[in-house]
């Protein structure tokens, strides 16, 4: 996980959620990801090729979103379709 420490950060700690309603802007709220969202997340990754030439920062603020997202929708919880 040291490859990715906004999904560390998040399984450690939990991390501020700024979905709507929270007031997490003072990193107040948190949320905690648990360890299948954090597997999903490393597996998207990690399937991005090096021949894509995807610049890190691209997948950090990537990686960033998708730690974000999973508190929107917890596994276990329905989507709507």
């Amino acid at each position: 996980m040291n490859k990715y420490p906004a999904v560390k950060a998040a399984l450690d700690t939990g991390f501020a959620s700024t979905v709507a309603g929270d007031t997490a802007l003072d990193d107040s709220v948190r949320v905690a990801l648990n360890q299948g969202q954090a597997a999903a997340i490393v597996s998207a990754l990690e399937k991005v090729p090096p021949s894509a030439l995807v610049p890190v920062e691209d997948l950090r603020v990537a990686e960033e979103a998708m730690v974000e997202a999973a508190a929107t929708l917890p596994p276990g919880r329905p989507h709507a379709r």
